[in-house]
This record gives structure tokens, sequence and C-alpha cells, in this order.
């Protein structure tokens, strides 16, 4: 073997093997099938509870006893909705342009060039209009709430609302 090859081979046989770890202790069946029930039950009664408020809150919204602030609503709406659409307009021309330029280029094998406007018209209208929009707000949405999670944490304006019964 060549003098390079020979010192990678001393350099890999030099080096310790890796002790195995001890084997881990196994539970025992019934234990695993205990601890399973017990977390299956957990997860039942917050969904139930989760929902039974949820009951609780729209019963209380139809009957007209629900402490309801219009302000934060519109303010969310608005958040949610308006503020969005520069996002979803921008992300929407960019897939249309994406969405152009692979058309014609397998429209070009076939000589038909003339119908990558019908292409991406049908396509954005039909086919994308409604999802894209809904993914884009979902996800710019989503991040929004996340960070002012996030900002509420740092302040400790989540704990301040536990502290109160709140949450």
């Amino acid at each position: 073997l060549p003098v390079g090859v020979q010192k990678m081979l001393h350099l890999a046989t030099a080096v310790p093997r890796r002790k195995q770890p001890p084997p881990e202790a196994k539970d025992w069946f019934l234990h695993r099938v205990g601890d399973d029930a017990v977390e299956f039950c957990n997860s039942v009664a917050e969904i139930l509870g989760f929902i039974g408020e949820a009951v609780v809150a729209c019963a209380q919204l139809m009957h007209g006893k629900a402490r309801f602030r219009m302000r934060d609503f519109m303010l969310n709406i608005q958040e949610c909705g308006a503020q969005a659409l520069p996002v979803v307009t921008l992300i929407s021309v960019l897939i249309g342009l994406i969405l152009a330029f692979v058309g014609a280029l397998q429209l070009k094998m076939f000589g038909a060039e003339i119908y990558v406007a019908n292409l991406v018209a049908v396509g954005m209208a039909r086919e994308m209009g409604a999802m894209m929009p809904g993914i884009i707000m979902a996800g710019r949405t989503g991040a929004s709430f996340a960070a002012q999670l996030g900002t509420m944490q740092v302040n400790e304006e989540i704990d301040a609302l536990k502290t109160m019964g709140f949450s």
C-alpha cells in the first residue's frame, strides 16, 4: 500500500473503540400500557375541556352575555386581513411568474407558447386563487401571533394573566 494509505490505516486503527452504553432498563409491558392509557385519558380530558369551554363561550356570545371588545376584534381583523395584502400580492405575483416561466419552457416544445397567458390565468385564478392566499395569510398571521406571545412571555405578561386567573 502507498505510504499515505498506510498512515490513514494506522490513524483509523489507533482510535479506541467506543464503549456501548449499558442497556436501558426495559419497562414491563403492563407499565407501558398503563402509561399510554393514562396519557390517552389526559389527552381526552383536555380535548373535552376545550370543547366545553368553546361551547360555553359560543352560547354566551349567542345570548349576548359574552364580554367582547369590538375594538380589539377589529384590530385583529385588520392585522390578519388588510395588512397581509401586500405580502399575499407579492408572493402571488412571484408564483405567477414562476408558473409562466415553467409553462413557457414546456409549451415551447410543442409550439404552443401563445397559451402561456391562459395557463397562468387559469392556474392562478382557478387552482391556486384561494389556496395560496390562505396559506400565506395563515403563515404570516401565525408568525405574528407567535411573536406577540413571545414578547408577552419575555415581559412576564403571561405569568401575570395566570396569576390573575385569566388563563
